[in-house]
């Protein structure tokens, strides 16, 4: 949960930690969790902070002050990022962009294009397109995204930083359609409304399926996806990783009953980390399913999500050595995880609280181990009795005294904080 202070002065002033010269010169406190961060325009001073009590980390960082509290570690909290982005960039703004701007032109943030999609004939492998705040009104179709080479010169669409744009179609299928041969693209830090959509808010997928080719390697990151009519995301192919996403309240006129879903993903070698799915109410948070057109939905690493008020929490289904770790699954209608016909599934430090059911696993070789659940599943060291939240629905840290903080098969804390967990859910 993210709240904006705006300029704080009196409340900075009157909490004592920053002197009346330094909090006239804040421009924005940003709390995030039990994070907070802090940005003036001049460099602030490390110093000790008390914030609710508990004794907070300071640092400096290029005149950004910033500090953290115990109750969320410092790796939970999203970076500040200020200045001006370097390397092979380009822009776009809505006010004062045009279209008719050079892609030279465009390099300076002063001389923008005015849509992304103008700017996407700037992009070679390597390059970024930086866009401003604002309501981009812009549909993605097939093949539109140019492609990067790998993970070390993709082609990023990224929001501005410090802006969170908005790319709300005003009609048409989704926001991004991706197909082979695309790949190796990153789009970070949108929020993506489907509402005027008449399907989802992205999909991975193929032209000729039967082929088994599709779109590979599609990174969603920091982005928000909401709205669809179907799917959230629609991820065929291999390769596509979610990260630090929020998708929630699709499925709004699905096509059938428990059929529309967070994410549906039909793939393989995939990562789904610290996102949050929910309100996805025609189906589950997480589906992961091993489909007929393109099959092995192996390999995939989930872990560290909160997966809350669905349908269902999450399915995984007939594959291969997928991991599923450290996720908070609470308060869904039905299932918390179901999985069938998987094959060296681990299934490890999961907190499952408050669902219709538990685990329910026809594995024969499935792991459960060290998870929390009040619903009950098996495994080995699953914890059923009440672990002590901090507080349920907000906080599933376990207080210092509880038992289960020693529950594990190696004498550690069991659930979605143990083997070293700090981080479940975006940091934003």
């Amino acid at each position: 949960m993210k709240n904006f202070l705006g300029f704080a002065i009196g409340l900075f002033f009157v909490m004592g930690f920053i002197s009346s010269a330094e909090a006239s010169k804040i421009q924005q406190a940003e709390i995030t969790g039990g994070a907070v961060v802090v940005a003036g325009n001049q460099a602030a001073k490390a110093a000790p902070i008390t914030w609710e009590s508990v004794q907070v980390t300071t640092s400096n960082n290029g005149g950004v002050f910033k500090f953290t509290t115990s109750i969320l570690p410092v790796a939970c909290t999203t970076p500040v990022v200020s200045g001006t982005p370097s390397g092979n960039a380009y822009y776009v703004a809505q006010s004062g962009g045009s279209d008719s701007n050079s892609c030279g032109q465009a390099k300076d943030p002063a001389t923008p294009k005015q849509t992304i999609h103008s700017a996407l004939s700037c992009l070679t492998p390597g390059a970024t397109v930086y866009v401003k705040a604002g309501t981009y009104a812009e549909e993605f179709k097939e093949r539109e995204v140019p492609s990067g080479t790998s993970w070390d010169r993709p082609v990023t669409i990224a929001a501005y930083p410090r802006d969170r744009p908005v790319l709300r179609p005003n009609g048409g299928v989704r926001v991004f359609t991706f197909v082979e041969p695309q790949q190796y693209i990153v789009i970070d830090g949108f929020v993506m409304d489907a509402i005027h959509q008449s399907r989802d808010v992205v999909k991975m997928t193929c032209s000729a399926c039967n082929s088994g080719k599709s779109a590979h390697y599609i990174r969603i990151q920091n982005s928000e996806l909401m709205n669809a009519k179907y799917q959230g995301v629609l991820a065929m192919g291999p390769g596509h990783e979610l990260i630090n996403i929020k998708s929630h309240d699709n499925g709004l006129a699905c096509f059938g009953k428990g059929l529309c879903h967070g994410v549906y993903w039909t793939g393989s070698n995939g990562i789904i980390r610290h996102s949050e799915f929910y309100n996805n109410k025609e189906g589950f948070g997480i589906h992961i399913y091993n489909g007929s057109i393109h099959s092995g939905v192996s390999n995939h690493l989930v872990e560290g999500n909160f997966i809350h008020d669905n349908q269902e929490g999450m399915v995984i289904s007939q594959g291969d050595n997928n991991i599923v770790q450290n996720n908070i699954v609470y308060n869904n209608t039905n299932q918390g995880i179901q999985e069938y016909s998987e094959t060296g599934l681990k299934l490890l430090h999961n907190t499952l609280w408050d669902n219709g059911k538990g685990f329910a696993s026809t594995g024969s070789d499935t792991v459960i181990q060290d998870n929390i659940s009040d619903k009950g599943g098996g495994g080995q060291n699953t914890y059923t009795s009440d672990p002590q939240f901090v507080s349920v629905g907000t906080d599933f840290h376990l207080h210092p005294n509880s038992p289960a903080k020693t529950a594990g098969s190696d004498g550690g804390e069991v659930g979605a904080y143990g083997n070293g967990n700090t981080c479940v859910g975006p940091s934003w």
